[in-house]
């Protein structure tokens, strides 16, 4: 099994974090891998599968998988023991980049923390909900059904068929070229943004019921229904009430963020010399 790019990174930053979280009684975390005086525990491992996992949740779910990726973990430790033993983690661009992870793993580390420190009410979130009704606003939605064919003879004649009363649904099962054509031209609800301009323009015009003149895309020739129309609310509380605390809880771990930088650059006198960027 060929392994997936993405795990890579994760692996090296295992490699710098590995050991320093609470170990528990060996008894009850059982070593998976010993290398010479070196062990890796299951609960390491699970920590590193976990950190993958929140990046990709459809990765590492197999035994074979999680092998190859323990299997991987291992080689770079190995690559790292000997780059070690011939002192290449003294060279100063390793050095560097090094110290670049680390940097990056406390910053993480660092917003995590302010983060956990945010607990809202329901009372909080409800108060920030009714502030930013535009946040968690629905747009306005039409439902449609479309006969859609080749040639502007073919939707014509097709056009000639309503005419005559026969329903739109049959109509477009009969000659739909999309897997509309099963449901009857129902292609389902859309807000604004997500039609083709032509169609668009066309379908919001209409009024619920209404059917539309022949529309050219470059998808083939249209015929519309308006099925329903939804004007533009704001979704129910109950509704949306765990994006509301993701939102506020984000929107104050920021505003902590850029007040308690500001502080430490004043406190640590940042400089920046733009003349000397390379």
């Amino acid at each position: 099994m060929v392994v997936k790019f993405r795990w890579v990174w994760l692996i090296f930053v295992g490699m710098l974090i590995i050991g320093t979280g609470s170990i528990l009684i060996a008894d009850e975390d059982p070593i998976v891998v010993k290398m010479g005086n070196e062990v890796i525990r299951q609960s390491e491992l699970k920590s590193l599968i976990d950190e993958v996992r929140a990046q990709d949740n459809e990765t590492l779910n197999t035994v074979l998988e999680r092998k190859q990726f323990l299997e991987n973990i291992i080689d770079q430790r190995m690559m790292a023991a000997e780059a070690r033993r011939l002192g290449l983690d003294q060279n100063p661009d390793v050095k560097l980049r090094i110290q670049h992870w680390v940097d990056i793993i406390l910053a993480q580390a660092y917003y995590a923390q302010l983060k956990e420190g945010v607990v809202l009410s329901p009372d909080e979130l409800k108060v920030y909900y009714d502030d930013h009704p535009k946040v968690f606003e629905e747009p306005e939605k039409i439902h449609v059904k479309h006969i859609i064919v080749g040639t502007r003879e073919a939707a014509t004649k097709a056009m000639a068929d309503l005419d005559t009363g026969r329903p739109f649904e049959v109509v477009a099962q009969e000659v739909n070229m999309d897997a509309s054509k099963g449901r009857g031209g129902d292609i389902g609800w859309y807000p604004r943004g997500r039609l083709v301009p032509e169609f668009e323009t066309a379908a919001f015009a209409l009024q619920k019921g209404e059917v539309s003149d022949i529309v050219q895309t470059r998808f083939g020739f249209h015929i519309i229904k308006l099925e329903d129309r939804r004007a533009n609310q704001v979704k129910p509380f109950e509704d949306v009430q765990e994006a509301v605390r993701l939102q506020a809880i984000q929107e104050i771990v920021e505003r902590q963020r850029r007040e308690n930088l500001a502080r430490i650059r004043k406190e640590r006198e940042v400089q920046v010399f733009p003349e000397a960027l390379p």
